[in-house]
């Protein structure tokens, strides 16, 4: 049978004088604040990563994470999709265009279909009606 650990504190012992951190004075907050000169602070904000996926979706902490695209998403107001469509002049223009995002994304295959409403999936209601 299993036993359980006695809850007993750890004991330690204060070698020192102790004060209180401020984290106002850690070096991230100072970098920040450009305390460390402008060019480390524009390294550490203003840089674009490498992974493309990442400086599109996430940010990670790499440049400006209100300029993502889960940010711009947060943003948009709720609502019903405008049922007025966009007419597009030429359809296979837009599709090399929509091709090449997808391959500087890092695609290696991509594909534009017309889209059936018979094998559509409509949104399921977010109001519960």
């Amino acid at each position: 049978m299993l036993s359980s650990k006695q809850n007993t504190p750890r004991s330690y012992r204060i070698v020192g004088p102790q004060r209180q951190l401020d984290e106002r004075e850690t070096p991230h907050p100072k970098v920040d604040r450009g305390e460390f000169g402008a060019r480390l602070r524009d390294w550490r904000k203003n840089r674009a990563g490498s992974d493309p996926f990442r400086r599109l979706f996430g940010g990670g902490g790499e440049g400006d994470p209100n300029n993502t695209l889960q940010q711009i998403m947060k943003q948009a107001p709720e609502g019903k999709v405008n049922p007025n469509q966009i007419p597009v002049d030429d359809p296979a223009e837009m599709a090399k265009q929509i091709k090449g995002v997808a391959q500087y994304l890092g695609a290696a295959l991509s594909t534009c279909r017309i889209a059936l409403p018979s094998v559509s999936v409509s949104p399921a209601p977010t109001n519960g009606t």
